[in-house]
């Protein structure tokens, strides 16, 4: 399944999603978007 992932601070959630190991086979991350420029989940992503 392809998401996309709305981010507006430090990505932790992201990150929860990219690092759990049942997920790595069910999704896929397609977009991530925020309504700031400088969000530290863009570091991550």
């Amino acid at each position: 399944m392809k998401i996309a992932v709305f981010v507006s601070g430090r990505g932790s959630n992201l990150s929860a999603l990219l690092n759990y190991p049942d997920l790595i086979n069910l999704i896929e991350i397609v977009a991530v978007v925020s309504d700031k420029i400088d969000c530290k989940a863009f570091e991550i992503a």
